[in-house]
């Protein structure tokens, strides 16, 4: 079956780039029918199947993925993708900052940093002063609602002790779309949280 080079790029959510360096290399072959560029499906899927599986087209890529070598500490590998699999289905618009500041007071508490966290997690006003002042610098605005709550709660019964490597950084960085990576800048993270106290 032929197809256009527009319909593979978005079957197998893949760059242009990409399927005319694989035509330029001659593992796959253009076809010219009507004044169209068509290309063999089934030749895509033969000589890509291996490729299309373990490569990440990483404008396109809609998905988390691991940097695994930021850190040398292993164990926060593991550590993070138990967050990811328990964040997988909580969608909103700035799902990485509520995460983020979940994982933060999950930290404070276990440093005996701050007592409890305020009935509404949003409000910094009621946190000690130097708690407060950090966490206005990046999550003013963060409303939480019944289910940011029952993720809340989730996340503070997760065994998540930090050693001091910047397992916030390597959060931060898994939680975004590999797309989202390049295509803008990252907020900074204030230092390790649990090192201030």
């Amino acid at each position: 079956m032929l197809v256009t080079i527009e319909e593979v790029m978005k079957k197998y959510n893949i760059s242009k780039a990409t399927i005319n360096n694989w035509i330029k290399g001659g593992e796959v072959k253009i076809h010219f029918l009507e004044g169209k560029k068509l290309i063999s499906l089934e030749e895509i899927e033969k000589y890509g199947k291996d490729r299309l599986q373990s490569r990440r087209n990483k404008q396109k890529n809609s998905k988390p993925r691991i940097p695994e070598n930021y850190l040398a500490e292993g164990q926060y590998i593991e550590k993070v993708k138990e967050i990811l699999n328990l964040t997988e289905n909580y969608h909103r618009d700035d799902r990485l900052r509520m995460v983020l500041l979940m994982i933060i007071y999950k930290f404070l508490l276990d440093k005996k940093a701050i007592s409890v966290i305020p009935d509404k997690p949003g409000d910094f006003s009621l946190l000690p002063a130097k708690v407060s002042k950090i966490l206005s610098i990046g999550f003013t605005g963060c409303r939480f609602y019944k289910r940011d709550l029952e993720l809340l709660e989730k996340i503070l019964k997760l065994d998540l002790t930090p050693t001091g490597e910047d397992f916030l950084g390597l959060l931060y960085l898994s939680l975004r779309p590999e797309g989202q990576k390049i295509k803008r800048d990252v907020i900074l993270l204030p230092n390790p949280l649990w090192k201030k106290w």
